[in-house]
């Protein structure tokens, strides 16, 4: 499919949509299951597969809260978007579904109420489907620019080499794809490391042995700008 032509952007944003639609439905009907299952690429070539592993990990945890009937602790950034966070990474998923839910529950909302205020945002708990609602949304947007970044011989996205600057050294730099936290290890120590990711948009935080994890709230794309200057901590 040409993504290239004229109307390139509202061609791509229609392509995401559905691609994430289906995604979306397919994680909340199958939960972690989903992971067997598929939803084509939008664009023959163009692998999806990381961004809907993360679709998969967040609906699920979704999907499990709003049945237990509890709300969903998120970050809220400082232009009053919501970010979901990947409680799993932070807790772990091993008591989700035997008798301590309760307590993992517990922890999962003291973490996200304190990676939400080491890094100087909000905190706020929401229902299920509102935090899906913004999943799809910050899905809609990954995917889209994936597709745009697809080149016209069935190229891309490319790998980036992106440079870190922080202000503080001995720190551990991770990043996530942007809108939905899921920390991944990018590199150690700052002030400036370096690797490599897919081009598109990111965000990135920081932590040591002895500080907790902050979010830098800034989506960086780094397809257009590899250098990336965090305000955190």
């Amino acid at each position: 499919m040409d993504v290239t032509g004229p109307g390139r952007q509202e061609h791509a944003e229609a392509l995401a949509r559905d691609w994430t639609q289906q995604m979306v439905d397919q994680a909340w009907s199958h939960g972690d299951a989903a992971r067997a299952l598929s939803v084509p690429s939008p664009v023959p070539g163009l692998s999806l597969d990381d961004i809907a592993a993360t679709v998969i990990r967040l609906t699920d945890q979704v999907r499990v809260i709003e049945g237990r009937g509890r709300e969903v602790p998120v970050v809220v950034l400082r232009d009053d978007e919501v970010m979901p966070v990947n409680l799993d990474a932070i807790v772990g998923p091993e008591n989700r579904f035997e008798m301590d839910f309760d307590n993992w529950m517990n922890q999962a909302t003291q973490a996200v109420d304190r990676l939400a205020k080491v890094s100087g945002l909000s905190y706020d708990r929401l229902p299920g489907e509102v935090v899906v609602g913004r999943i799809a949304d910050a899905t809609l947007s990954i995917v889209t620019a994936r597709v745009l970044a697809f080149g016209p011989g069935g190229s891309g996205p490319r790998r980036v080499k992106v440079t870190v600057h922080v202000k503080v050294p001995d720190l551990r730099v991770n990043w996530s794809l942007a809108k939905m936290w899921e920390p991944n290890y990018f590199g150690y120590p700052t002030p400036t490391v370096e690797n490599i990711l897919l081009e598109g948009r990111y965000q990135f935080g920081v932590d040591s042995d002895t500080m907790e994890m902050r979010v830098d709230d800034t989506r960086f794309d780094i397809s257009q700008s590899p250098d990336v200057h965090l305000m955190v901590p």
